[in-house]
């Protein structure tokens, strides 16, 4: 599995103890107008469309001064870069900083982490405890998440040894953080051995080992510990819900779904869009399209999931009439589509024989960008070939970047014809 899906454009292993710029440059001291204008910048009290322009003005200015680089003043920096999504200038900063403390290193490393670099974040940590720096209480959450991000197992493991050696192994956000991670790496067993020693829980802990097991098929050991987190009095919240809903959608169980349907109505979850829109996908996974009606059409305000999990649905259950029909009255709500949207409604448009609509998808599907995903042009080439317009069909499938694991899907759209 790839890392990150971007490519990451600022270095990935510089010298931490040169700047990275070395451009000669005219030292002056920062006066006061400029001191508090930082100040203001970097406690986030200036507005966000000036932030981005103002923050490069700020740091040219402190770097072409005299004033010294302390960690206060690059922490700062560090973190004003970082909300903004500028790693390049944020890792300047801290290459520059002659000192650094550990929320110099968690702050970098959790901007790596929230940019998709997984990797680069990983590597940062540990270069920090090569660096000498022990870490807290945050930087451990952080680093577990990148591991369950990436996902990578055997480094949470190793993150969890690092857990026991610096004393963390009773704070309640670390174990909750380790319980997430072994979760999203597959590891429900080591998982479940966090939570069963833990003297404490709290409900993230209880939704992170419930949505551990549903995510990784175990649905009905969700479905036990939920029971177990209601025999314990402890309340579940809208993600336990959703949880829950989508372990009776993998169960494909009618009965226990309509159950649980009580139970949200009962405990007024329902007034939440996304247990509805749980509730919708759950009912349609099992062909009871009157009561995923129902849910939708009590939605005050409908999301983009509302809509493509109903057209979705329709079309799943041989419905692509109403799949389009339900589609033309989500774009007069002017609510904007994704490629599970555009992907559904091609299909439907196939089945019908509907190639003017299927061409206007295509080009908003240009303007959106959403070619690139293989979902998308298989359905293309799905709807040009049933529609006798090979060419289109070879037109889309030629722009495919790598046609490996759509090759039977497209013999399949032309075996068809």
């Amino acid at each position: 599995m790839a890392i990150s899906a971007k490519t990451p454009t600022i270095p990935q292993c510089p010298d931490l103890s040169h700047s990275l710029h070395s451009k000669p440059h005219k030292l002056r001291t920062l006066n006061f107008s400029q001191r508090k204008r930082l100040t203001l910048l970097c406690l986030g009290f200036v507005n966000g469309n000036e932030q981005a322009d103002e923050g490069s003005r700020v740091y040219s200015c402190v770097s072409n001064s005299k004033t010294h680089m302390s960690i206060r003043l690059g922490n700062a920096l560090l973190s004003m870069f970082v909300r903004l999504g500028n790693l390049g200038d944020a890792w300047f900063v801290f290459g520059k900083m002659p000192e650094r403390d550990v929320f110099s290193w968690n702050v970098l490393v959790g901007g790596y982490a929230k940019g998709g670099y997984f990797d680069e974040a990983l590597n940062l940590y540990h270069r920090m405890l090569w660096a000498g720096v022990k870490p807290d209480v945050y930087t451990f959450p952080c680093v577990l998440r990148t591991c369950g991000g990436v996902p990578d197992l055997a480094r949470g493991r190793e993150v969890h040894v690092h857990v026991i050696r610096y004393g963390f192994e009773s704070d309640i956000d670390v174990l909750n953080a380790l319980i997430t991670m072994y979760g999203k790496c597959g590891d429900v067993f080591s998982a479940r051995l966090v939570f069963d020693k833990m003297t404490r829980r709290d409900k993230i802990t209880w939704n992170a080992m419930i949505s551990g097991y549903f995510e990784n098929e175990k649905c009905l050991e969700g479905l036990e510990l939920f029971c177990m987190m209601r025999e314990l009095s402890v309340d579940p919240d809208l993600m336990t819900m959703t949880s829950v809903i989508a372990g009776c959608d993998l169960l494909g169980d009618e009965r226990l779904g309509s159950v649980i349907h009580g139970y949200v109505v009962k405990t007024g979850f329902r007034v939440d869009v996304s247990v509805d829109n749980s509730l919708i996908q759950m009912y349609l996974s099992v062909g009871y399209l009157e009561e995923a009606e129902k849910v939708f059409s009590r939605i005050e305000s409908k999301d983009m999931v509302s809509w493509t999990a109903m057209i979705s649905g329709y079309e799943a259950n041989g419905l692509p009439d109403k799949a389009v029909k339900t589609y033309e009255m989500m774009e007069l709500e002017g609510v904007m589509t994704d490629e599970i949207t555009i992907a559904s409604v091609l299909s439907a448009c196939a089945s019908l024989g509907l190639l003017d609509m299927g061409m206007k998808l295509h080009e908003l599907a240009k303007r959106m960008g959403l070619i690139s995903y293989v979902i998308v042009a298989n359905t293309l080439i799905d709807l040009y070939s049933k529609c006798k317009c090979i060419d289109k069909a070879l037109e889309v499938f030629h722009q495919i970047p790598d046609k490996k694991c759509d090759i039977l899907d497209i013999n399949h759209s032309w075996a068809s014809d």
